[in-house]
């Protein structure tokens, strides 16, 4: 009886010792599976964090972009506007000078200039000439006759008339005899003629 309790005791000595080691390995192999599931967290961690980061870092830029874009276009319309207000003032300030031009004693042979541009544009024998209330009597007397020569040495025989209409601003227009055709050489119509040309020039000096 003694001995069977002794075997017994031993067995649940042997029984103890045994789930003492197995629960050991047990929780040794758990703390070694939880580094690992930490290690593969942090690693999962990192990645989402740096995919944050990188998609963050791109609406940043988007952003920027954007921002820089609004404040270029801004800048960009700021400018134009100062370029046309500066154009404006340069048109002006021809305007101003042909109209003190019309007071020179050289703007009769300039005003014979622009008879003579509209007689080459247009197609007739006989072409009436529409001048400006300051130009009316730089084209009175002999001052035709002397226009219609000159004409005549370009091969172009012509027969000139002062209509009896007047221009409300500088230069002449001419329109033929049967009104069909007319050629404006007045100051405001050369202007925007010119005025291309004059916008690229002023353009390029105002940068």
């Amino acid at each position: 009886m003694e001995q069977e309790h002794a075997s017994a005791d031993a067995l649940r000595q042997e029984i103890l010792e045994r789930s003492k080691s197995d629960a050991k390995a047990i929780i040794d192999e758990a703390e070694v599976d939880a580094v690992r599931l930490r290690a593969v967290a942090k690693t999962e961690a990192e990645k989402v964090q740096a995919e944050i980061l990188k998609k963050a870092a791109v609406q940043a830029e988007a952003v920027r972009k954007r921002i820089l874009s609004g404040v270029h276009l801004e800048v960009k319309k700021q400018h134009l506007q100062v370029m046309e207000g500066t154009l404006s003032k340069i048109f002006q300030a021809v305007k101003d000078r042909l109209e003190a031009f019309r007071k020179d004693k050289t703007y009769g042979a300039f005003l014979e200039k622009l008879t003579l541009e509209g007689i080459e544009a247009l197609d007739s024998a006989e072409i009436r000439v529409i001048p400006g209330e300051l130009e009316r009597p730089l084209l009175g007397g002999d001052k035709l006759a002397g226009i219609e020569k000159e004409a005549e040495k370009r091969k172009r025989k012509v027969r000139l008339g002062l209509s009896d209409q007047t221009l409300a601003e500088g230069g002449v227009v001419l329109v033929s005899a049967d009104g069909r055709t007319r050629f404006d050489n007045s100051f405001s119509a050369r202007i925007r003629r010119y005025q291309g040309d004059l916008r690229m020039t002023a353009m390029k000096q105002l940068g």
